[in-house]
């Protein structure tokens, strides 16, 4: 949609690379949160202690952010796909009939059904 209202198609990888990082990095703080309440839970449940490592959850963050970077920069070709165009058959059709009158439409005095003459010819005629 960006690339129709005139946006260059880097502006719209850097846009996709932004995105796919973002969400990863938030899908991975989640996970963090989740695995660290799990772990709190699970430690006092089994009465061992809990030791909060920030280096191993600094390391997952990272991992998740690169995981969303390494998903859009493997799938971005050099050059999109060119779209196929389709073309639609040419198809001889027989001519259309002439418009018929709706009904109630009324026809001019001297004018028969059919008949191609003018009034002003019929008026000539009959001098």
């Amino acid at each position: 949609m960006r690339l129709a209202i005139g946006a260059l198609e880097r502006e719209v990888l850097m846009q996709f690379l932004i995105e796919a990082v973002v969400l990863a990095a938030l899908g991975g703080l989640v996970g963090i949160l989740l695995a660290t309440g799990a772990s709190v839970g699970l430690s006092a449940l089994m009465d061992v202690p809990y030791v909060f490592n920030p280096g191993v959850n600094l390391l997952s963050f990272i991992f998740s952010a690169g995981m969303g970077w390494c998903s859009v920069v493997s799938g971005a070709p050099e050059q999109p796909p060119q779209p196929h165009r389709r073309v639609a058959p040419r198809v001889n059709l027989p001519p259309a009939p002439p418009a018929a009158s709706p009904p109630g439409a009324m026809r001019r005095p001297g004018k028969e059904a059919g008949s191609t003459a003018s009034s002003a010819d019929a008026s000539r005629a009959g001098d």
